[in-house]
């Protein structure tokens, strides 16, 4: 908001909020906004797939890729809204609330909180996977092992959207 300004950080979050609902409904997931400047998608909480940790990744980088075409080549760095992005795989309890206004859901566990956990350490525009979250994607993306540890267990950095060689093929819809 110092940076931007209230009414451009608004229509900033506004933008990436439609491309952060379109690409979670794209795979199937639960956007939720938690804070002002923060969203929270859930996979698994409609419907279950056992794909679900490799379509959080596709999401995650579609959003970096959708913020990435709202903000021209020639803005300045210090004017560069930056996104990080925590993912952890496990667990959780959902709840939906339907009312005359629509559906809502929560979910809360470990799982989430380690999620957000990651999103914290992250570094500027980095996607962090949890240890789980890279069993269950291992062969879809390509990683990078990094000195943090969430949860007892290491993170990962998302450095690709696969490796050269794919262990196995990706399973899209």
């Amino acid at each position: 908001a110092e940076r931007l300004g209230p009414a451009r950080l608004d229509d900033l979050l506004s933008e990436l909020a439609g491309i952060a609902a379109d690409e979670t409904g794209r795979y199937e997931g639960v956007l939720r906004r938690t804070r002002t400047d923060a969203f929270e998608a859930v996979f698994g909480a409609r419907i279950v797939h056992e794909d679900d940790p490799w379509r959080a990744i596709l999401t995650a980088l579609a959003i970096k890729r959708g913020l990435a075409r709202l903000v021209p080549d020639q803005t300045p760095d210090d004017e560069r809204p930056i996104v990080r992005i925590g993912i952890d795989t496990g667990p959780v309890v959902v709840s939906r609330r339907a009312d005359d206004r629509g559906v809502e859901y929560s979910a809360v566990g470990e799982t989430m909180r380690i999620a957000d956990l990651l999103l914290q350490l992250a570094e500027p525009g980095a996607i962090l996977i949890s240890d789980a979250t890279r069993r269950a994607v291992e062969g879809y993306v390509a990683l990078e092992r990094t000195t943090l540890e969430v949860g007892g267990t290491a993170a990962f950095r998302v450095t690709g959207a696969a490796p050269a060689r794919l262990a196995r093929p990706p399973r899209l819809m």
